[in-house]
């Protein structure tokens, strides 16, 4: 759940927000919101916007951005069943 309800002022962000935090909630992968821009699973930081990756610990960024390779990194996390 969203710690930012009322963040509407961007609608194309919001829509990306909604996206991607309706995939986690169905997938029941448990995040959090630190910022309106950015949320949190374990080590794993997704930023809204650009879609960019960054695993804490790591000096640079994920190599990949958007949904589908947060979708592949938290598979190759075992935050996700893999898909058949």
């Amino acid at each position: 759940m969203s710690n930012f309800e009322d963040d509407r002022s961007n609608p194309a962000l919001t829509a990306e927000v909604q996206k991607v935090t309706a995939f986690l909630n169905e997938a029941g992968v448990f995040f959090v919101r630190p910022t309106v821009f950015h949320l949190k699973i374990g080590k794993i930081n997704y930023y809204f916007g650009r879609g960019r990756i960054v695993i804490d610990g790591d000096r640079k960024r994920y190599p990949d951005t958007g949904l589908e390779a947060l979708k592949d990194l938290l598979q190759k996390c075992g935050y996700l069943r893999p898909r058949s």
